[in-house]
């Protein structure tokens, strides 16, 4: 499949170091035989959550769903500290 061609952009999430979720996306979407073709590609069995949505196919390993999970809330409350200091700051 020439991805270019097909108009078909990947994404890899980094998360530590490896590439955790890997996302398809085109504009026009993906049908049911696509959906199955891409499910084999990227072994997507037991150890894999696939997220599918109008335009997108997603494939996140569950092994790597925790740690995830984890530093996305790390991130968040340091960014709502901040915005909570600059906002002190400015009133």
């Amino acid at each position: 499949m020439d991805f270019e061609r097909e108009g078909i952009s990947i994404a890899c999430g980094i998360h530590a170091g490896k590439c955790v979720t890997i996302e398809y996306r085109r504009d026009k979407g993906f049908n049911s035989l696509e959906f199955l073709g891409f499910k084999a590609v990227n072994h997507a069995g037991s150890g894999v959550i696939v997220e599918r949505s109008a335009t997108a196919l997603k494939f996140t390993f569950k092994k790597d769903y925790p740690a995830i999970i984890e530093s996305s809330q790390t991130g968040i409350s340091s960014m709502r500290k901040k915005s909570e200091a600059l906002e002190k700051g400015t009133h």
